[in-house]
Order: structure tokens, then sequence, then C-alpha cells
């Protein structure tokens, strides 16, 4: 029982060793969420520090959907990567702000700033337009446009995506509650 009890006792010392996303590497992402809801579709939310130890959250979308006025979508490297802020409150409120916009049906687009990833770093800031599109069958989704060379790629964000990102770092947020 004594063994027992310690083994407890040491794991529940060592869960802060694991709470600090802040003192993470350079160059290194650090995934609090992630779902899955079709087989090549994967959304994440992660943390993540650059070479200058700027910090910050994003919502990676996967991986291109389409390329207007291309039939084939020939970039399958890249990941659109939108920017969700320093903190995990602003996280919370950029999630909660996109979730809004298919209430709001924003046709126009809103621009977020936003990265492309390639393998486990992300490469140069650039903007992304986020916009609500109602689908051939009813479906409704936003879309992320996002310029790379010289084309633009986009991929579509489900609401369910969203909510499910949301409810993760709900979660991710009563287990580290003194993380920002």
């Amino acid at each position: 029982m004594k063994r027992f009890i310690l083994c407890i006792a040491a794991a529940l010392l060592l869960v802060p060793a694991f709470a600090q996303p802040k003192n993470q590497p350079a160059k290194i992402r650090m995934e609090i969420a992630q779902c899955s809801f079709e087989e090549d579709k994967e959304f994440t939310l992660f943390s993540y520090k650059d070479d200058d130890l700027s910090y910050g959250y994003y919502f990676g979308l996967g991986h291109c959907d389409r390329i207007p006025g291309s039939i084939i979508t020939f970039d399958q490297i890249t990941e659109t990567c939108l920017y969700m802020g320093q903190t995990l409150a602003e996280t919370k409120e950029r999630l909660e702000f996109l979730l809004a916009l298919f209430n709001n049906k924003v046709t126009e687009g809103v621009e977020m700033p936003a990265r492309r990833a390639i393998g486990e770093g992300l490469a140069e800031n650039a903007l992304s337009v986020i916009r609500y599109e109602k689908g051939l069958w009813g479906d409704k989704r936003l879309v992320a446009e996002f310029p790379y060379n010289d084309h633009i790629n986009e991929t579509y964000i489900t609401k369910r995506a969203i909510k499910s990102m949301l409810s993760g770092l709900k979660f991710y947020m009563k287990l580290h509650p003194n993380e920002p």
C-alpha cells in the first residue's frame, strides 16, 4: 500500500513539469487538441515558439482542400494555421469568434493572421481570409483562403470541428489553470 501511495505522489509531483509549454524549445509544436472527421482531414490546436522566442497558439486546418481555378489539388505539403493569440483566453475568444461566423453568415470575408506549416515548423506570416459558404448539398462551412506562391489555397472548416477544438481547449484550460 505504501508503494502505491508513493507512486501516486510521485506522479502528481511530475504533472506540473509537463504543464510548462512556455518553456518549450523553439520550432516545436505542442498539441493541445486534435480532431479528425474525415479520413484525410485533421484539425489541431497547438502552441508554437519561434526562434525569436515569440510564442503563440495556432489552429491547424490540415492540408489544402482546393486551389481555385485548378482541377487537381497538388499542394499536399502545406498546412494553413490560423493565429489564435498569445494566451489561452485569446485562443478561446478567437474560436468563439469563428463559431459566431456561422450565425452571421459572413460572405465578404474576415482577415485573420495565418502561417503556413511545413512539417513541424511554421513559415512566414500572411493573412488568411475567412468567409462563410453554403455548399451544394446544404452543408455550411467556413472557407479559409491562404495565399501561397502564385495561387490561393482553400481549406474548409466545419462547425463541428470548431466546437470540438473549443471543447478540447476548455478541457486543457481546466487541466492547466495556471497557464496564461
